[in-house]
């Protein structure tokens, strides 16, 4: 989690921190990621599907329904219901930072500072509700266009495979 992009860099350091605190370190964070992929790809299907049905068809029409119309359609739903899926999930992106940066220094495995809720408690008590949402903009500028694409790109790929 330092500004450093170089790959050296990278590898000593999780060398030093498998050193120090053993191959779980390589785990921290797991559980807050779990917390929020989970929730995350159940509400963007969920989110994909009502954006899809109820929004963009009717507001295409008929052209909606296939060519570059279904892509489009595709591609809107996808990103609208990636604006919804994100920021519900923020809370636990940010949790999941929190807990991956965690100075094991300070931190032992098993006491509360490593769980998921100490780590929004504290948050919360020292931040506010505001603290949950850090680096949302970011994060809606990443995931927004990403499950666009990946929807639209999806999309695509099922009008390929029907003309072979």
């Amino acid at each position: 989690a330092s500004a450093t992009h170089d790959f050296q860099t990278v590898v000593n350091g999780i060398r030093s921190e498998i050193t120090k605190d053993g191959l779980r370190i390589l785990w921290r964070g797991l559980v807050p990621t779990l917390w929020r992929d989970v929730p995350f790809s159940a509400l963007y299907w969920f989110g994909f599907e009502r954006w899809r049905e109820s929004v963009y068809q009717p507001v295409f029409g008929p052209w909606g329904l296939e060519g570059a119309g279904r892509i489009m359609v595709a591609f809107c739903s996808g990103a609208s219901s990636g604006v919804i899926a994100a920021t519900l999930t923020t809370p636990f992106d940010v949790a999941k930072t929190r807990r991956q940066v965690q100075n094991s220094a300070h931190a032992k495995p098993g006491h509360a500072q490593y769980t998921l809720s100490h780590i929004v408690r504290h948050i919360t008590a020292t931040e506010g509700v505001k603290g949950l949402f850090a680096g949302l903009t970011p994060r809606l500028m990443k995931v927004v266009p990403s499950c666009a694409i990946m929807i639209s790109t999806y999309e695509l790929g099922k009008m390929i495979a029907a003309f072979c």
